[in-house]
Parts: structure tokens; C-alpha cells; sequence
């Protein structure tokens, strides 16, 4: 057999020894000790009378508390924190009632030294219930050839129920969607939540929905170029310088297959005699079956700018006639250069507008005449595009006279 060794055998009758002193110790002195407890649940008695008149609690209910205890060290033998314990006693109280106190009960031959709460911060409130409208909120933007054209929830409304001040700070109830994660028609069951008006989630109620069935319908929209569609002409006497449509492009909206389609949106006929002036004309865009405007308002134009037939008349002395082709040796003069000789001309309204009486001529072709007076006829220099309609009066007087030395015979 193996001997035992003498210096353990020496520590062994140490511990022997010790363990024998400190039961004499425990046994014959049991010295007052202090210990602390951690984390023992604050709990509520008589739930039921607060729920019999309608009242519930505000407030951090799951409270836990700490708590110092004195007692001899056998007092401590075998407790723990479940053998504290903390309670709230509600019963009689009535609304607005707060910081109501804890009650604590801790084990015989324990007192309680430190409490790290002596009353709980709740308030006790009238119980409400609210029925509130339920919003889908779509939060971004959807996908670049996606537009969500309506939404369905299913309830439209839940009810809500908790205290009175939760539920009078309500303003709705939202559902709150990412846009871009809705390409095709869907239907979703999305959580509820509670917002007061501030835009605030509030917490501690009970609604009747936790979740609503949201439907969205979608489709796809895509722009595409206008192309005028023109029937008839032009009036007589009408000359077009430029028509142009107030858009170039148009969004519409479909179903991916329909608009697929398309590479172009036809007006229906526009019916050019309709034209008789200068300015916009509503035209009707031709929408294909399942096919609509993704802008209900948007309103399709065509202007036009005309060139189209005018008279204009003038009135000139006859002292503007020029005299031309006068023989070698005599000279010519107008003997009424205050006769009124009036000018009908007519021609586009973009050439002959401009033209003001300063820049036409008249003149009258002396060829072959002699001295004396003669009816000679009036003739207007031709302007190109411009026609002459009435010249009135055709002949005008005129007096040939031989010219005497040094004199002119006025303009060739």
C-alpha cells in the first residue's frame, strides 16, 4: 500500500481543522450579514378591478427592482431572488391615479435595508377604442417603365384600443410599402402600423389587424413620339409657312404587352380647312383599345402660322408719276400733281405688308408725244408677288413743252 506523505497529511489536518472552526463560528455566533438581491420582478395584484371599470395601465409595466437585505447567515441559507418578491396592489384606484406604490415581502428573519424603488412610475388611464382608416404608403419611387395605378386594402379600418392618451394622439394607421418592389399586379399581406400626428409609431395597443391584404394594379408607361394625322387641304388662297404641335411626345400607360407595341401615337384626321387663321388647334390624339394617357390633362395642339391673299390700298399724288421717255428736246410736266390717283394691289399678306407707299413708283411712258397736252396712262413699277387690281384714275394730263437751252427733259 502507498504511504501517504507527511506534509499532505499536515494540510489535510489544517483543512480539517478550519472547516472544524468556522461550523463552531456559524454554530455558536451566526453573525448578522447584508446581501443583495438583483432583478426581482415587480408584479400586480387585482389586474382584474382595473379591466371590470375600464381602466388599464400607462407606463413601464415590466419593472424590476433591487433589493438589500439584513439577517443572520442562517437567515440566508437557501435564499434566492424568487423568494423576494414585489408587488403593485391595484385595487381601489381609479383614473389618473400614479406612482403607485411597491410592496415588498422578503423571507422570516429578513429585513429590508435598501429598495432601488419605492413606488412604480405608471399611470392608470381610461381605456378607449378608436376605428381608424388603414393607408398603403409607398415609399421611393417604382421602376422606370412601372406606374402603380391604384391600390385596394382589405379592412379599410381597424379598430384600436388602449389608453386614453395613446388613443386620442392617433392619427392613422399606415402600411408602408417600398414603390420599387411592386412590378406586376400583387397582392400582399403587410403589417399595420400606428402613427400619431406627428408622423410617430405608437407602441402599446391592441388592434383588431395586425396585417391587411393590400392589392396594387400596375402597369407600364412609356413616352412616345406625336405624329399629326391631317385630312382636306388648305383654303383656296392659303399658304401654310409652318405648323407645329405643342409636344413632341406623349407618356402612356398599358399593359406591358399593349404598349410593347407601340412606337408612335397617331392624332385622329385633323381636317385642314378648318384652318382660316393664324394660331393653336385642338387635335385628338387616336388612344388604341387599353391604351390611356398616364396625364388625363394633357392637351394636344397644332399651330399654325399662314401666308394667305390680302388687299392693301394707297392713295399717292400725282406728283410721284416719273415722266419717262420724253422726246430729244422737249420736256414734260403733270398739270395736276395734286390729283389723288388711289392704288388697289393685292398678294400675300407676308410680302405686300411690308411694302409702304414710299417704295412704290409711278410712272407714265411718254414715247413719240409732242408738245401740247395729252391723257397719258398711269403704270405701276412691278413689285414681284404683288398684283395690281385698280389704279384709279388709268390716265392723268400731262403738257409737252420744247425745252429751252440748258433744260432737262426729266427722267428716261
Amino acid at each position: 500500500m502507498r504511504k501517504i506523505p507527511k506534509d499532505l497529511k499536515q494540510k489535510i489536518f489544517s483543512l480539517l481543522i478550519a472547516i472544524s472552526l468556522w461550523y463552531y463560528v456559524i454554530g455558536t455566533e451566526n453573525p448578522t450579514v447584508e446581501k443583495e438581491f438583483h432583478n426581482v420582478p415587480v408584479s400586480y395584484k387585482n389586474m382584474s378591478n382595473l379591466t371590470e371599470n375600464d381602466l388599464t395601465i400607462l407606463g413601464e409595466k415590466d419593472l424590476s427592482v433591487s433589493v438589500k437585505l439584513r439577517g443572520s447567515t442562517n437567515s440566508f441559507i437557501n435564499v434566492n431572488s424568487s423568494d423576494v418578491r414585489a408587488e403593485v396592489d391595484l385595487y381601489g384606484y381609479s383614473e389618473n391615479s400614479q406612482n403607485l406604490p411597491i410592496r415588498y415581502t422578503v423571507p422570516d428573519g429578513l429585513a429590508i435595508v435598501e429598495r432601488s424603488m419605492t413606488s412604480a412610475p405608471i399611470k392608470i388611464e381610461k381605456v378607449l377604442d378608436l376605428e381608424i382608416p388603414v393607408e398603403i404608403v409607398l415609399l421611393g419611387e417604382p421602376a422606370d417603365d412601372v406606374i402603380i395605378q391604384n391600390t385596394a386594402i382589405i379592412p379599410e379600418t381597424i379598430v384600436v384600443k388602449g389608453p386614453s392618451s395613446l388613443v386620442e394622439s392617433i392619427d392613422k394607421a399606415e402600411c408602408i410599402v417600398p414603390a420599387s418592389e411592386i412590378t406586376a399586379n400583387t397582392t400582399r399581406n403587410i403589417p399595420v402600423q400606428i402613427v400619431d400626428t406627428g408622423g410617430n409609431v405608437v407602441t402599446g395597443l391592441d388592434s383588431s389587424q395586425a396585417f391587411v391584404n393590400a392589392s396594387f394594379k400596375v402597369a407600364t408607361i412609356r413616352s412616345l413620339p406625336i405624329e399629326l394625322v391631317t385630312t382636306n387641304s388648305l383654303s383656296d388662297g392659303v399658304l401654310e409657312i409652318n405648323r407645329e404641335l405643342n409636344i413632341s411626345e406623349v407618356e402612356v400607360i398599358g399593359t406591358k404587352d399593349l404598349v410593347s407595341k407601340l412606337n408612335r401615337l397617331e392624332t385622329q384626321p385633323f381636317d385642314l380647312t378648318k384652318v382660316v387663321s393664324d394660331g393653336e388647334y385642338d387635335v385628338i390624339l387616336n388612344l388604341p383599345e387599353g391604351i390611356s394617357l398616364a396625364n388625363s390633362e394633357t392637351k394636344v395642339k397644332v399651330g399654325f402660322r399662314l401666308d394667305k391673299m390680302t388687299t392693301k390700298v394707297y392713295e399717292l399724288t400725282a406728283s410721284r408719276v416719273e415722266l419717262r421717255k420724253v422726246s430729244q428736246g422737249f420736256r414734260g410736266a403733270v398739270i395736276n400733281n395734286s390729283q389723288i390717283i388711289d392704288l388697289n394691289l393685292s398678294g400675300l399678306e407676308s410680302v405686300i405688308n411690308p411694302v409702304s407707299d414710299t417704295v412704290l413708283t409711278l410712272y407714265a411712258d411718254l414715247t413719240g408725244l409732242e408738245t401740247g397736252e395729252h391723257d397719258v396712262k398711269v403704270q405701276m413699277e412691278a413689285i414681284t408677288g404683288i398684283t395690281v387690281n385698280e389704279l384709279n384714275p388709268e390716265m392723268i394730263k400731262v403738257r409737252i413743252t420744247e425745252s429751252g437751252p440748258g433744260a432737262t427733259n426729266g427722267p428716261q
